[in-house]
This record gives C-alpha cells, sequence and structure tokens, in this order.
C-alpha cells in the first residue's frame, strides 16, 4: 500500500514537471528580520519583544506553479531584554540555530491572483526540522524538533528577482532547556515557541524566461494566441488570392502562371508562358505562328510536316468533291425547270439544249443522262410530255401512264423514271439538310444563356477522353476554389465545359455539360451554395488548343472555371 501510495505520487509530479517544462523552478530564497522567542524562560529572564537578529536561506524547488519543496536553514541571537520601562530583564545570550525542510503552496496560483495583477503573489510554507540552541553559560546544546508555518508575499520586480515579506510561527517538541539555558524544561509536548519576521528576495535560477511562480493559468484564458492563428489565416487568405489572381493578364491565374510577367496581350501556352518565346517541337519556328507546335516540321510548312501537310491538301479535295455533289443536287432542280420547258413549249428543243449544256458544266455525267433525255423527247410524242407533266404531280398516275407508254418506248420511261427519282432524291437531301441546320440551332441555344461580363478566368480543370469524372490532381485546386468562394459569400462560379473533336458532335455536346455538373457536384458537398453555380457546355466547338495533336487535344478536355466577385 506505501509502496502504491509512492508510486501514484512519484507519476503525479513527474506529469506536472512534464507540463511546465518551459519554465524554471529552482530558486534561492534569502531573508533578514527580527525575531521572538516568546517562551520558556527562566522566573526573571525574558527577551525583547523583536530581537533585530534574524536571517535564513533557502533552496527551493517548483515541481508545478502551485506545489513545491524547500530547505531552509535559519539563525536567530535571542537576548534579554533590555529596552524601555521593562527592559530589565537578567542578562543572557543564545543562539539558535534551525534547519527544516517544508512544503510550498502558491496561493497566488491556486486562487488566479493573475486575473487581477501580474505582480503579486502569496506563498504558504509549511514543515518540520531540528533546532539547536546554546550559550556560554551552558556547556550543554539543547536539541530538539521544530514544526513550523508561515506566509510569504510576493512583489515581482524581473523575470530573474521577485521581493518577499515573511512571517513564520515555530513550535518546538522536546525542548530541554528555557531560551535563557539557565533552567530544565520538563513539560513535554510543544513546549517551546517562536516568532520570525524579515523581508527578502527570491533569486530564480534556470536558462527560461519566465519562474514557476508566476507560470499563470487563469480563469480567464489568455486569447492572444487567436491573434496569432488570425493572422496565419489572413496570410494564407492573401496566398490564395493572389495564386488565384492572374496578375499579368495573360489568361493564367498565378499559382500555374510560369512567366510572371507576360506583356499585356502576348498569347500565351497553358503555363502562362509567351508562344512567341517558345518553340515545343525545335524546328526553329515559335508557337505563336507554328501550326504544328507538338511536330517537328519545316519553316516554309508554317512548321507543319509535309505528310500533314499533304493530309490537309486531301481533305480540302474531299471538301471539294462534296461541293460537286451539291452542285449535281442543284442541277437535278435546274433540269425540272428545262423539263418543265419542253412541257409548255415543244417548239424549241434547241434552247432546252443550251440548258442542258450549262448544267453539263457542274457535271458531265448528268450533261449525259440530260441529253440522252433530250434526245428521248424529241423521240417521244408530246404524249410523253404530257405523262411528265402528270409524273410530277401525282406519282401513283405517274406509275399508270408508264405502264400505258411502255409499249411506246421503255427506255424512255426508263429514262423518265430515274430522273424523278433524282429530283426526289435531291428535294428529300436539302429537306434533311435543312433539318440537320435546325438541330444545330437548339443544341448551341439550349444551355448557355447568360453574360460572362464581370468574370476572370481561374483556372482550366483537364479529364480524360471520353470521361467526365474528376482527377486526383486537380482535387486540390477545386479546394481553393471552394475556399476562395465561402470566403466571399457574394462571388458565383461559371464552369464551362468542353471536348476536343474526338467523336460525334451530339455525344461531346452531352459530355461537356456531364463535367462541368460534375464540378458543380463536387464544390455542392465542399458547402458551395447550388444558386451561386452556373454551368455552360460548348461541345467541341470551343477548342482552346489545337486539335491536331494529342497533347492539344487533352488540353481541350477542359471545363473553364471563371469567377465574379460582386
Amino acid at each position: 500500500m506505501r509502496f502504491s501510495l509512492l508510486l501514484f505520487t512519484f507519476c503525479l509530479i513527474h506529469i506536472a514537471n512534464a507540463q511546465y517544462a518551459g519554465y524554471n523552478k529552482w530558486s534561492v530564497d534569502l531573508s533578514l528580520g527580527g525575531t521572538n522567542a516568546v517562551e520558556p524562560y527562566t522566573p526573571g529572564y525574558w527577551s525583547n519583544t523583536v530581537d533585530l537578529v534574524h536571517t535564513s536561506g533557502g533552496v527551493r524547488y517548483m515541481f508545478n506553479n502551485k506545489f513545491g519543496l524547500k530547505l531552509d536553514l535559519g539563525y536567530d541571537l535571542i537576548s534579554n531584554d533590555n529596552i524601555g520601562s521593562n527592559g530589565n530583564s537578567l542578562p543572557f545570550k543564545t543562539n539558535y540555530y534551525r534547519g527544516s525542510i517544508q512544503g510550498i503552496l502558491d496561493i497566488g496560483r491556486i486562487f488566479t491572483f493573475e486575473n487581477f495583477t501580474d505582480r503579486w503573489s502569496l506563498l504558504f510554507h509549511s514543515g518540520g526540522g531540528m533546532s539547536l540552541t546554546s550559550s556560554k553559560i551552558n556547556p550543554e546544546n539543547d536539541r530538539m524538533v521544530n514544526f513550523l508555518f508561515g506566509f510569504t508575499p510576493q512583489f515581482k520586480l524581473t523575470d530573474r528577482i521577485a521581493l518577499n515579506v515573511d512571517a513564520s510561527f515555530v513550535w518546538h517538541i522536546y525542548q530541554q532547556y528555557t531560551f535563557d539555558m539557565y533552567s530544565n524544561v520538563y513539560n513535554r509536548g510543544f513546549d517551546g515557541f517562536l516568532a520570525n519576521a524579515s523581508v527578502g528576495a527570491n533569486i530564480y535560477l534556470g536558462k527560461n524566461k519566465q519562474h514557476c511562480d508566476w507560470a499563470y493559468t487563469p480563469c480567464f484564458p489568455d486569447m492572444s494566441y487567436l491573434e496569432v492563428e488570425n493572422k496565419k489565416k489572413d496570410s494564407t487568405i492573401n496566398r490564395f488570392k493572389n495564386d488565384l489572381a492572374d496578375s499579368d493578364g495573360d489568361g493564367v491565374i498565378n499559382i500555374s502562371d510560369d512567366e510572371k510577367d507576360t506583356p499585356l496581350g502576348n498569347k500565351v501556352n497553358c503555363r502562362g508562358v509567351s508562344l512567341k518565346n517558345i518553340d515545343t517541337d525545335g524546328d526553329g519556328v515559335n508557337d505563336l505562328v507554328d501550326k504544328c507546335p507538338e511536330d517537328f516540321g519545316k519553316p516554309e510548312l508554317s512548321g507543319c510536316p509535309e505528310d500533314i501537310v499533304m493530309n490537309n491538301n486531301n481533305s480540302n479535295n474531299n471538301n471539294s468533291n462534296n461541293n460537286n455533289s451539291n452542285n449535281n443536287n442543284s442541277n437535278n432542280n435546274n433540269s425540272n425547270n428545262n423539263n418543265s420547258n419542253n412541257n409548255n413549249s415543244n417548239n424549241n428543243n434547241s434552247n432546252n439544249n443550251n440548258s442542258n449544256n450549262n448544267n453539263s458544266n457542274n457535271n458531265n455525267s448528268n450533261n449525259n443522262n440530260s441529253n440522252n433525255n433530250n434526245s428521248n423527247n424529241n423521240n417521244n410524242s408530246n404524249n410523253n410530255n404530257s405523262n411528265n407533266n402528270n409524273s410530277n404531280n401525282n406519282n401513283s398516275n405517274n406509275n399508270n401512264s408508264n405502264n400505258n407508254n411502255s409499249n411506246n418506248n421503255n427506255s424512255n420511261n426508263n429514262n423518265s423514271n430515274n430522273n424523278n427519282s433524282n429530283n426526289n432524291n435531291s428535294n428529300n437531301n436539302n429537306s434533311n439538310n435543312n433539318n440537320s441546320n435546325n438541330n444545330n440551332s437548339n443544341n448551341n441555344n439550349s444551355n448557355n444563356n447568360y453574360s460572362k461580363e464581370g468574370y476572370s478566368s481561374l483556372v482550366d480543370v483537364n479529364f480524360d477522353l471520353n470521361q467526365s469524372s474528376l482527377k486526383a490532381n486537380f482535387v486540390a485546386m477545386l479546394n481553393e476554389v471552394a475556399v476562395l468562394l465561402k470566403q466571399d459569400p457574394n462571388a458565383t462560379v461559371l464552369l464551362d465545359g468542353h471536348t476536343d473533336l474526338t467523336g460525334d458532335e451530339s455525344f461531346n455536346d452531352k459530355l461537356s455539360k456531364q463535367r462541368a455538373e460534375a464540378i458543380k457536384r463536387y464544390l455542392e458537398l465542399k458547402g458551395v451554395d447550388e444558386n451561386r453555380i452556373l454551368i455552360g457546355s460548348f461541345g467541341e466547338s470551343k477548342p482552346k488548343f489545337s486539335n491536331d495533336t494529342p497533347n492539344g487535344r487533352a488540353l481541350n478536355r477542359r471545363v473553364e472555371i471563371m469567377i465574379k466577385r460582386n
């Protein structure tokens, strides 16, 4: 049981020491003053009310700001009273020596004086030890056990020195002689008593700035640390604002900008570096004018390799053929007009031939058919022309008409059917083209009914091919955007989704919207109100980089984040 109690006490002391490791704990306590030995005395002997010879000194160790121990030594000179009308004691002089070990309670810290003053405190000390008295008139020394307690008010001068006033009271057990040393004492128990009053100083030792005597634990906690924390947060916010700003106005935020002082108006890459200062493929043509910045090419071909230029030419030829095909459709329509002329006037075949010759410039193959038709028209009678008119009005009648005329000239009917077929296909194609244009118009107007006035670009968030899921390396950036929006409750954010040219147009329109919605959902999860987030989707219609290279297409698979502060 005793061992457990000692172990528990040791653990408490260890914990206390660890908590106050940043404070000094040792001090030297010195004092000088007076003493009053009250009793016992031999009749006819007594001392002065206050003998002015008292001194004491000790070493004190504080476990924390409330508890400590002190090893103390003291000396008093006790002499007969020879002052005033009562100063007629028989003469004597006795030397009194004392040593004790005392426990310390820092009442100032226990009762949190620091809430009212940071200069004053109060120590309470109590303990026991051994005392000894000696005198020239008695060869025997009197040894006794002492018990004492006292109070020590303190006033802090500096971090190293405090002044104190002490009042101590000492009782003796087994005192064998009176303080005058002339008589024996036969009483047992607390048979001797004296009091000390002194002034002194506490000298603090150690490498730390403060001693545990002044280690405050106020009821009203010191909130000054919050100012430091607020300064740290302000610094972080300012850093975020600077990182997300575009100081040189090149469209790339500072945190991603590798060229901080780009001249205004210069075109830059995704890292904010002027294209005129970059030659990515090392072909001697800077990226500003290089049409193939990722492929080594020739300066005379605007930085493109020959094979890419050839592919582009072939692509242009294909486009040219498509245009000719459209002309053919147009010729069919013109051919209908010519047939109409034939029906109205059979007397002028030469005019029809001239019309056919004009159409032949657009399509040689139709020219031949047209000539055949004219030839057939010459051979056919007016009845055949009449059949053509019926064909235009009613397809079902046309079939009947063809059956009736099949005996006269089957070849002519076949040619006539071919002409009608071509005319119908031409009309259907034109109709489809018109419908296609209407669909495209609806897609363009569906999502983007907003104004970008007042918005500034923050960052592009890129995506994998045909994907709308967020990439891990952009999460930290989105977190910073969310923090910025929460710190500025009046700000709104605009998310514009884009794709590269991979895939068909309708798929890319949907994918660009899904990408913008993915970032919107993430910002909402981070506490941003959905009403502060606008989204737009542009599919493949607004590339920011060249779609001719893998790197350019990768950068075009993006959502551009723009912010507006009201």
